[in-house]
C-alpha cells in the first residue's frame, strides 16, 4: 500500500517528461498484478481516476466489468455511462433509493466498524457495487483510490496553495498520503472484503507513490486552468489512452457525486419518526447523533 516510511524530495527542477515516462512504468508493472485474471470488476464513477483504472484492468483481465453505485439525479448517473461508452467498456448501473439505502444501513455500519457519517456516505456506494460484483461473479474489485491525495485533486489544495504558497501544498499531500491507508483504504477494503471479495489499489503502488510525491505542487496545480487540479495524473492518463474529455472531467467527492451524503439524510427523514418533521438545516447537525445510537 501507500506507507512509506521516509518523505520523498520534491524535485524542484523536474522534467515533466521524465516524470511521465516514469508514472507511466510503475502504473502499467503495479497492473501486471491482474494479467490473466478471468473477471475483474471497477469501481466505475466516470472520472479520470476510475477511468483510468478501468482501462488498465480491461488490458491485464479476460473480463471487465464496470459498476457505478449511485441515487437518482446525481452527478455519477449523469457521466458514468457516458465515460463507459467512451471507454468502449460494459457498465452496470446499481440505482440507490432511500429504502435499499435503510435496509443495508446496519450492514454497512458493522463492515467498516466506524460510525462517522462522512465514511459511511463514502461505503454506501461501495456496499452496493461490491454486492453486484459478488452477486455477479466477480471475486475481484479495483479501486482508483489514490490520485487525489498523490497529485493535488482536491479543491482544498488549490486553496492552500493561493494562500500559503507550493510548499505547503507538497506538506500536505505527504501528510494525507502518509494516512490514506488507516483513513480511506481500511475503510474500502473493509466493505468490499464483507462481501467475500479482494480489493485491489493499483495507485498505491509503492513504487509509483514515490514518484508521484516528488512532483512540485506547480504541476499538479494551475489556478487559472479548467480543470485546475491533478493536471500531470490527467496528462498521464491521456497518454494511456483515456480520452480527453473524460480525462478532463469533472469529479466530486464520492459521497456528493453518487448522492449518498443526500440520500442518507432522506433515508433518515423517512424511517426515523422524531427527525421527519425537521427541516433540512435541523436535520444535518442530528445525522451523526441517530448514526452514533445506532
Amino acid at each position: 500500500m501507500a506507507g512509506l516510511a521516509v518523505r520523498p524530495e520534491v524535485k524542484r527542477d523536474a522534467n515533466p517528461e521524465e516524470i511521465l515516462q516514469l508514472l507511466k512504468l510503475h502504473i502499467e508493472n503495479s497492473f501486471e498484478y491482474l494479467r490473466g485474471r478471468e473477471k475483474c470488476a471497477v469501481l466505475f464513477s466516470g472520472g479520470v481516476d476510475s477511468a483510468l483504472a478501468a482501462l488498465m484492468t480491461s488490458r491485464m483481465c479476460e473480463d471487465t466489468l464496470l459498476i457505478t453505485a449511485r441515487c437518482e439525479g446525481s452527478h455519477d448517473e449523469q457521466v458514468a455511462a457516458k465515460a463507459a461508452e467512451a471507454l468502449s467498456l460494459d457498465i452496470t448501473e446499481v440505482r440507490i433509493d432511500s429504502e435499499l439505502l435503510w435496509n443495508v444501513l446496519p450492514q454497512v455500519v458493522d463492515s467498516i466498524k466506524t460510525r462517522r457519517r462522512m465514511d459511511i456516505e463514502i461505503s454506501i456506494p461501495f456496499f452496493f457495487a461490491a454486492r453486484e460484483a459478488q452477486q455477479r461473479g466477480y471475486p475481484l474489485i479495483v479501486s482508483g483510490q489514490g490520485p487525489d491525495e498523490l497529485f493535488a485533486g482536491y479543491a482544498r489544495y488549490e486553496k492552500l496553495m493561493i494562500a500559503e504558497g507550493t510548499e505547503k501544498v507538497e506538506e500536505a499531500l505527504w501528510e494525507d498520503v502518509s494516512i490514506t491507508d488507516r483513513v480511506n483504504i481500511l475503510r474500502d477494503t473493509r466493505i468490499i472484503q464483507f462481501h467475500g471479495l479482494e480489493a485491489f489499489f493499483p495507485f498505491l503502488d509503492q513504487d509509483f507513490v514515490k514518484v508521484a510525491l516528488t512532483i512540485p505542487a506547480t504541476l499538479n496545480i494551475a489556478p487559472n486552468k479548467t480543470p485546475a487540479r491533478k493536471l500531470i495524473f490527467r496528462e498521464l492518463a491521456m497518454r494511456l489512452g483515456v480520452p480527453r474529455k473524460v480525462a478532463d472531467t469533472p469529479k466530486r467527492a464520492t459521497q456528493y457525486s453518487s448522492g449518498t451524503s443526500r440520500m442518507l439524510a432522506e433515508s433518515l427523514q423517512e424511517h426515523v419518526k422524531t427527525l421527519g418533521s425537521l427541516s433540512k438545516k435541523e436535520l444535518q447537525p442530528v445525522i451523526q447523533d441517530f448514526l452514533d445510537r445506532m
